[in-house]
């Protein structure tokens, strides 16, 4: 399997012989002195791009890692970035898949340039046309501990077994009802059979994805694309 680059935040402490002393997400690590590295030198806050070298075991984890590319003049490597207006479980998935990190002031996943094309059909698949769907629900559904969700996107989530459910922002409850159900420990998020909804989603995403049995999807009448 070819390694994916990924994008992390080092604070490097000292150089030695074949390695750099550091530290990343609050753990000792070091960095592999060679070609692409060697022009490093200490301080904190250094974003890299890296391939994991690390040695994992019974009794615990090296952690090493390789600068994938020769950082430029401001210690930072090629990237590219991918932004998204609404949380989608299935686009989080992919984007860690190919090594993607999440940068909150940016509010963007930052990925390696390596995988700039993959990033691009992320960005197709759920940053392109909208269309307006209507979505029926044809059995009873339970989610432990968690969301009704339609393609990754959140449609109403509980957050105990009386809570109820709340409808998330873009959602229109047409017919029928969410709420909350199962025990004190293992309760989840609800929904009845025959409850409707209507939000928009994106076209590409429906047409790539097989929907449930127990749901169907069909686009809006009069919809417009957006």
């Amino acid at each position: 399997m070819t390694d994916i680059p990924k994008i992390r935040t080092f604070n490097i402490l000292k150089k030695d012989r074949k390695y750099f002393a550091a530290m990343v997400d609050g753990y000792k690590c070091r960095i592999v002195i060679d070609e692409a590295s060697m022009a490093l030198v200490p301080g904190p806050d250094q974003t890299l791009e890296v391939l994991d070298r690390s040695v994992r075991s019974r009794y615990g984890t090296d952690l090493i890692f390789q600068l994938a590319a020769v950082p430029n003049g401001q210690g930072a490597p090629e990237i590219c970035t991918l932004r998204h207006d609404r949380y989608n479980t299935l686009l989080v998935d992919k984007c860690r898949k190919l090594g993607g990190r999440w940068d909150a002031t940016a509010k963007a996943w930052i990925f390696s340039g390596l995988v700039s094309r993959e990033v691009d059909d992320l960005d197709d698949l759920f940053n392109g046309d909208q269309g307006f769907y209507e979505i029926e629900f044809l059995a009873d559904e339970f989610a432990p501990r968690g969301s009704i969700s339609i393609l990754g996107y959140p449609l109403a989530t509980a957050k105990g077994r009386d809570s109820g459910a709340r409808l998330e922002v873009g959602v229109a409850l047409i017919e029928g009802e969410f709420s909350s159900g199962g025990s004190y420990k293992n309760w989840g998020t609800t929904v009845d059979c025959g409850t409707i909804v209507r939000l928009s989603l994106p076209i590409a995403l429906v047409n790539s994805q097989q929907t449930k049995s127990t749901r169907s999807i069909k686009l809006c009448a009069g919809n417009g694309s957006t």
